[in-house]
């Protein structure tokens, strides 16, 4: 006689969502004045497990975005998050970028591959987010990760020079 086992499941915690959520519009809310454009005022944050890959756990808006820009970041915040899972070696989506090349038709990309996902090491979770310039994206990111657990100061460094990120560390909100 066979056994089945039952397939392993991933549980994300009920009560981690408005901490996930407060801790974005706490550092969107840090972030806005240093960033300086009056148009950028939100996007999309993403959530994935590496344990469920290609499934977000959470796309959500933080802030106020354009109905005009919604779609773009929507689409921006995941492509970014799964972009990241493909590369196992990489911590952050700043490592896998690439503007758009004209003609777009000859690359089928549109949208481009942007920074602002970052990986969260032992919790195999990737947050990413999308609406702000790709560089404050990702200093959202890390932001939220090391105020949620996820990351340590030592390893948000780490990641925030890959890119020479400006936003990150300037002066953070934890």
């Amino acid at each position: 006689m066979t056994v089945v086992q039952p397939s392993p499941t991933f549980v994300f915690e009920r009560h981690l969502y408005p901490l996930v959520f407060d801790a974005a519009h706490e550092s969107l809310t840090y972030l806005l004045p240093k960033i300086g454009d009056p148009d950028r005022r939100g996007g999309f944050l993403c959530l994935l497990s590496l344990d469920i890959p290609h499934a977000p756990i959470l796309t959500a808006v933080i802030g106020s975005v354009p109905c005009g820009k919604a779609a773009k970041y929507f689409e921006l915040c995941q492509e970014k998050a799964g972009r990241l899972s493909c590369h196992s070696e990489h911590l952050s989506s700043w490592q896998s970028r690439a503007e758009p090349r004209l003609p777009m038709v000859s690359t089928g990309d549109k949208l481009g591959k942007w920074g602002g996902a970052i990986r969260c090491g032992a919790h195999r979770l990737i947050l990413s987010f999308s609406g702000l310039p790709e560089l404050a994206d990702a200093a959202l990111c890390l932001n939220v990760a090391i105020r949620r657990g996820w990351l340590d100061v030592v390893k948000a460094y780490e990641i925030s020079r890959i890119s020479s990120n400006p936003f990150a560390f300037a002066d953070v909100a934890v």
